[in-house]
């Protein structure tokens, strides 16, 4: 088991709507980004979830440390620009342990960054 805030892990939750018309366009390019994911060994969560009103949505993604998250732009980078085209988000809280460098790369998408305070996680 290990302590809540002992962990490398980074993980995040977006919030954010589809622009209208866009529907299926987000779906196709949430379909890329999941199947690209699957083969990156080190992202460990990767879900996308939809409201009943078919236009809000949220995305929990987690990975074993920065470097994975690291990867994981390099990756997707080119599909992230096309999502973005599509929506409007609402909200990036990010969690776990982050590196000062992750935080940067982010900074442009202004998250809320929480600091680990209490808890456990187990494998």
């Amino acid at each position: 088991m290990t302590t809540f805030n002992e962990t490398r892990q980074v993980y995040w939750i977006i919030t954010g709507e589809i622009n209208p018309g866009q529907e299926a366009a987000f779906r196709v390019i949430c379909a890329r980004l999941v199947e690209s994911t699957k083969a990156e060994p080190r992202a460990l969560n990767y879900e996308w979830s939809i409201a009943e009103n078919g236009r809000l949505f949220h995305i929990y993604e987690r990975y074993t440390d920065s470097e994975a998250v690291k990867f994981h732009r390099g990756q997707a980078g080119e599909m992230l620009k096309e999502l973005y085209a599509v929506v409007s988000l609402k909200s990036f809280t990010l969690y776990g342990g982050p590196s000062d460098e992750l935080k940067q790369l982010f900074v442009a998408r202004h998250p809320s960054v929480m600091v680990p305070h209490n808890g456990f996680s187990r494998r």
